[in-house]
Parts: structure tokens; C-alpha cells; sequence
């Protein structure tokens, strides 16, 4: 993302809907090329401004929260496969289970 704006909603907006990058446009033209290679090469370049600004709010976020309760070992099993998989591991895939059984 290559942008003038700046504020926080449009930052984290822009992330979420899948920026790799997000760099405004004050960004020195040298710096503009190592932004393209970055991102080409699979990093995330972002202006130290917008940098600063993720770094506060995982500062005020914290850590997350550790899950109430762990997943049942069919649960977590379930869960490698569609990792591992494109359809779901229903009828005669490697769990047998039902369709419905996998949304819940």
C-alpha cells in the first residue's frame, strides 16, 4: 500500500484486508525501490511512522490470551487436516466424520 493516509483505522484497515506492506507516499524514491524488492522478496515494508504506530498498539494490546480450555485431541487432529487439506476431511477422508461435525 502506497498512500498519504496515515491514521490508524485506514492503517490496520488496509492490513487486514491484506496490505504486505503499507508505505506513505513521503517515502524517499531509494527508499521506494528497496519497499518494491522487500515485498517482491515476501518481506512487509512499512514507513517507521506506521511502524511505530503497530509497536504501540502491541504495547497496549499485550500478550494474547491463552485459551480457556485446550482442544480435544479429535479436535486438534481435525484441525491438521484442513491445515494440510483443501476440501474437508468428511465421509471417507482420513477422519470420517460428518460435514457438520467439522463447522462445529
Amino acid at each position: 500500500m502506497l498512500t498519504v493516509f496515515s491514521d490508524r483505522a485506514k492503517v490496520f484497515a488496509s492490513i487486514c484486508n491484506g496490505a504486505h506492506g503499507y508505505l506513505l507516499k513521503s517515502t524517499p524514491p531509494h527508499r521506494l525501490l528497496d519497499a518494491i524488492r522487500t515485498a517482491r522478496d515476501g518481506g512487509s515494508p512499512i514507513s517507521p511512522e506506521i511502524a511505530r504506530q503497530i509497536v504501540s498498539l502491541f504495547q497496549n494490546t499485550g500478550p494474547p490470551r491463552a485459551p480457556e480450555q485446550p482442544l480435544k485431541a479429535r479436535s486438534s487432529a481435525c484441525l491438521r487436516c484442513l491445515r494440510k487439506a483443501t476440501q474437508l476431511p468428511v465421509g471417507r477422508g482420513s477422519m470420517k466424520v460428518s460435514v457438520n461435525t467439522v463447522r462445529n
